[in-house]
């Protein structure tokens, strides 16, 4: 008898234990939500700008402004972006140079195109032209081997997309797709 009786003591205190689990759990699910939304409320409101001059604080609600992009800007930005690509000696350097200005997929496809290659290569009279949501890129790819140069005129379709602004990419401009087009 007294075996049962200990059997349900254990019973009891293990439900009492489960009790307790069950109310910790909705109370950390609870506070985790509650912070959650305080993370998105902040995150969208206009930052605080606090500064201090000769012991006195100022505290004021910057005002974030949406910036602008002009075509100028596209066309410099593609112009950038090509000249990363097809720029650099080796294609370590080529995915350095292109990591802050393309989506994280794109710049897993150009790093299985690049592939181990070890040739020099620059780009030579670039222009960009903006028609119907593309931007068309012509450039002379120079493509040296052995210290020989190989120039071939080269035309590429750039896809690109608005996305967040950081400090190595202020405008928030991402190449998100690449096309390598035939003929001049």
């Amino acid at each position: 008898m007294s075996q049962l009786k200990l059997f349900v003591k254990q019973w009891e205190a293990l439900g009492q234990i489960s009790a307790l689990c069950r109310w910790s759990s909705v109370i950390s699910s609870a506070l985790a939500l509650v912070m959650g939304m305080g993370l998105v409320i902040t995150a969208n409101r206009d930052p605080l700008v606090i500064t201090e001059r000769c012991g006195q604080r100022n505290v004021a609600q910057a005002r974030r402004r949406p910036i602008k992009i002009d075509p100028k800007d596209v066309k410099r930005f593609a112009l950038d972006f090509v000249t990363a690509v097809y720029g650099d000696e080796t294609p370590k350097q080529i995915l350095m140079a292109a990591k802050c200005t393309t989506t994280e997929g794109f710049l897993e496809k150009l790093s299985k195109k690049l592939g181990p290659q070890k040739i020099a290569q620059y780009v030579g009279r670039a222009t960009a032209v903006l028609e119907e949501g593309k931007t068309m890129v012509s450039f002379d790819r120079i493509v040296t081997i052995d210290k020989t140069p190989i120039a071939a005129r080269q035309t590429v379709e750039l896809k690109i997309v608005q996305d967040t602004q950081t400090a190595c990419n202020p405008l928030g401009l991402y190449v998100n797709a690449m096309t390598v087009r035939k003929g001049p």
